[in-house]
């Protein structure tokens, strides 16, 4: 059985699949128990990180990152 990649589990959680991609991920994680809960981590660890409070970082860095593009 070919499990769905981490790429289509986060367009799945991001609405983001085209109808024939979200038909086949749906079927699949129906029947596929390890996808399910590579799935449910993924909607719990982006629940958690949404709890996290927003920090403002004291440097501007932007300068240092483009000066190094």
């Amino acid at each position: 059985m070919n499990h769905l990649s981490n790429e289509t589990l986060n367009e799945y959680l991001d609405n983001a699949l085209a109808a024939a991609d979200l038909s086949e991920a749906e079927s699949h994680l129906a029947v596929c128990p390890e996808c399910a809960g590579r799935l449910t981590g993924l909607r719990i660890l982006f629940a958690e990180l949404d709890l996290l409070p927003e920090r403002i970082l004291e440097i501007d860095l932007v300068p240092r990152v483009l000066s190094r593009l």
